[in-house]
């Protein structure tokens, strides 16, 4: 992909995507009735990307900063 490939890190912590969860996934997972769920289960730990060019933390963004962020992002690439 060269220099076109930007990698955006969408951070969220695991208690705002218990919140988010419309299917009840992460639930499942804490009450130990869903295994391997990337980010709960120990032996499935998720991995931060080492070098993003974006980080969008949805903790403390709303809609439009993070969309005007990538906007901005996207600009500054070309």
């Amino acid at each position: 992909m060269g220099d076109n490939y930007i990698e955006i890190f969408v951070k969220a912590s695991l208690k705002e995507l218990v919140r988010r969860d419309t299917k009840g996934l992460y639930k499942k997972a804490l009450n130990g009735e869903l295994e391997n769920l990337i980010g709960v289960d120990p032996d499935t730990p998720y991995q931060l990307p080492a070098k993003p060019d974006l980080v969008i933390d949805t903790d403390n963004e709303n809609e439009d900063q993070s969309f005007n962020k990538i906007l901005t992002l996207i600009s500054e690439k070309k």
